[in-house]
């Protein structure tokens, strides 16, 4: 599921998934190593309330590089598609709330399992991450 254009992948992705704030959040890390080049960017990616169809979410995704650090003036993206059915795709510009940290709001039409591909560039450096997440009924 995981794809990089441009380069094939020798490496491993890790991916976890971390309950925050009680039930009221839900926090995803995405990393990965490619055997051409290491990612320029790691990427985290948070949702406020955990995503359900009965309310928009904040979706907040931290940048940062190589050692750490907040990566600022970065275009970011997230795009939704639904993974078992066709109901087309959405994409969020997400905007820089604060070194490293850029946020937008995102609807979920039905409950499922949803395609969440984050982009973050930044002049020619490019990280771009997948993962499925469950959008809950309520």
């Amino acid at each position: 599921m995981f794809h990089q254009h441009g380069r094939v992948p020798t490496g491993v992705w890790t991916a976890f998934i971390v309950l925050a704030v009680g039930l009221n959040s839900l926090a995803l890390s995405l990393s990965g190593a490619w055997a051409s080049s290491p990612e320029p960017f790691a990427v985290k990616l948070q949702f406020s309330p955990v995503p359900s169809i009965a309310a928009p979410s904040t979706i907040a995704v931290t940048v940062t590089d190589t050692v750490g650090k907040p990566v600022s003036g970065a275009t970011v993206t997230a795009g939704f598609s639904m993974l078992t059915m066709d109901m087309g795709k959405d994409e969020v510009a997400l905007k820089q709330a604060k070194p490293g940290k850029y946020v937008g709001t995102c609807s979920f039409a039905m409950s499922g399992s949803w395609k969440i591909v984050v982009t973050a560039v930044k002049g020619s450096l490019k990280t771009v991450v997948t993962k499925a997440v469950t959008v809950k009924s309520s």
